[in-house]
């Protein structure tokens, strides 16, 4: 019973005191679920057991940077993502997709993983089938060529790659969340992480036999030597695996085993990463071995993860024919302006795997093919830049070095929207062959007319009359499509309506927009000022 004789102030005082408690417990109630999914990892974690996985394969050459990054982890990535089986080839992305833009057409050169991936961020990659059926159908100095083909890569894409530090708990605690659950974004599955190590430093053992896992390889190190470089993908790990690397009879993770001086992750006897690697099923367990934290903590230096964005479909690109006898010397960028009379673009965007730097001094498809190169090339990003697309300026450029010998031409150059038009459609065409010199830029642009492609597609049967800022559509069927956009393919409404008419009010929003109606198998397209 409340004490009448208290002051109010004391009163009030201790019911503010009560609800914060109250309140903080709650707050704890509602997001510890939240912290726990993130640092309550498992003990064990293996991304390869999940169909999403592709079969372990050999590598060719030395591109095990490239297997690594685009053969297994971009492949599991997007896999996962989209929740499709890594076991079908229309599910696994070659290695020498971009190993060929970075290798100079030898073999003997790796090509970084983090270089693969910006050529994912940038143009995306292929499925196995349209490259050819295998991981290096095109050989060492084959180029992808036909804009069909690439069109389907510009779909498969990374959003962005970023580096792991490994030297503390923290630091590893962080790399098992992302393998464990994408750190708390993806319950189900987890990501996987590329691993750089030298091979000179590697020592293998079996487990005892009588010991967990027993029988099973693991990769440990006692020498740092930084000789032949190789990529591993960590695929998973397990707490619980334990060698004794000092040999004293002891498994200790408070010792130090390597003789540094100090006791850091450099010293631990238990735990390991489950590793895949790309030399084949013969290799070790299955193509798998469990690499210590000790030996990955020696060579932090290079441990990567990537996000992929699982479901891209591309506003506008170029679709260009280009011939040249030197690749390496020329850098293809791509531009657009809004003013139809600019002579240089106001944006640019360059390609990693066209950027002058190490395809080779070969024909644009190979060493032995001189036909003219069939590129698409994906500028949904620059179409962004423009405060509208009607009647902006698309520019092809491409930049030659001043080596002797080098010739070429651009042959063609057309923009394919597929805003108006979900199949795709030209809005602007150049026939007008344009040479290749030594020192020189070649620019050949397109001015964008979108009034065929979205007026053709008009059905009387539907009307749009726009009132200002307003909308006023009739003719409608029940549970209609409804997604307005502007002319760089940005959302302004996405309804499904229910009766035959309303009004959309797309304030503030003045200028061009497309709307695209689906009532059923019918598509309606239509261009609409709205001022």
């Amino acid at each position: 019973m409340i004490n009448s004789r208290l002051p109010i102030q004391y009163l009030l005082t201790s019911t503010i005191h009560i609800m914060k408690h109250l309140s903080l417990w709650l707050c704890l109630y509602l997001y510890l679920p939240f912290f726990t999914s993130i640092s309550q990892t498992p003990a064990r974690v293996n991304n390869a057991e999940l169909p999403y996985f592709r079969p372990v394969f050999n590598q060719n050459n030395q591109e095990c940077s490239q297997a690594a990054a685009i053969g297994y982890i971009f492949t599991y990535e997007i896999n996962a993502a989209r929740q499709v089986s890594g076991q079908l080839a229309a599910n696994q992305y070659p290695s020498f997709f971009t190993y060929n833009f970075l290798n100079n057409g030898d073999g003997s050169q790796t090509g970084l993983s983090d270089l693969a991936w910006e050529v994912a961020i940038d143009n995306g990659v292929p499925n196995m089938v349209d490259y050819g059926g295998s991981m290096n159908a095109l050989g060492l100095k084959g180029w992808m060529t036909g804009y069909d083909k690439y069109y389907h890569a510009m779909q498969n894409r990374a959003k962005s790659w970023f580096k792991f530090s490994l030297g503390s708990q923290a630091a590893l605690q962080n790399m098992k969340n992302w393998l464990y659950n994408h750190n708390g974004t993806t319950p189900g599955y987890g990501g996987l992480i590329v691993t750089n190590t030298w091979v000179s430093s590697w020592k293998f053992s079996s487990i005892p036999a009588a010991d967990y896992e027993g029988g099973k390889q693991v990769l440990y190190i006692t020498t740092k030597t930084l000789t032949n470089g190789h990529t591993f993908t960590i695929v998973g790990y397990d707490d619980n695996i334990e060698y004794d690397i000092n040999g004293d009879g002891k498994i200790t993770t408070d010792v130090d085993v390597n003789g540094d001086g100090k006791v850091d992750m450099k010293d631990l006897e238990k735990g390991a990463f489950i590793v895949a690697n790309s030399w084949g099923k013969s290799w070790k367990d299955n193509g798998f071995v469990y690499m210590m934290y000790q030996a990955c903590a020696t060579f932090s230096a290079g441990i990567y993860g990537v996000e992929i964005v699982p479901d891209y479909k591309p506003a506008l690109t170029i679709k260009t024919t280009i011939s040249c006898n030197k690749r390496k010397r020329i850098n293809i960028v791509a531009g657009i302006s809004a003013d139809a009379n600019a002579t240089t673009p106001a944006y640019t965007k360059e390609y990693q795997a066209f950027s002058m730097k190490n395809g080779g001094d070969f024909n644009m498809i190979s060493d032995v093919n001189s036909a003219p190169i069939e590129l698409g090339l994906d500028i949904s990003d620059l179409a962004q830049k423009v405060p509208s697309l009607e009647n902006a300026r698309v520019f092809l450029n491409v930049v030659a070095d001043n080596t002797t010998g080098l010739t070429g031409s651009v042959n063609s150059m057309e923009c394919i929207d597929y805003v108006a038009n979900e199949a795709g459609i030209s809005v602007g065409r150049n026939m007008n062959k344009a040479d290749i010199l030594p020192g020189n830029t070649t620019t050949m642009f397109v001015n964008i007319n979108r009034e065929t492609s979205t007026e053709t597609m008009v059905q009387p049967a539907v009307g749009i009359v726009s009132h200002g800022s307003v909308l006023s559509i009739s003719g409608l069927n029940p549970n209609s499509s409804i997604v307005v956009t502007d002319l760089c393919g940005r959302n302004l409404v996405a309804i499904t309506h229910r009766s035959r008419a309303l009004d959309l009010n797309l304030q503030p929003f003045k200028g061009m927009a497309i709307v695209k109606i689906t009532m059923g198998a019918t598509k309606i397209v239509r261009k609409v000022l709205v001022d």
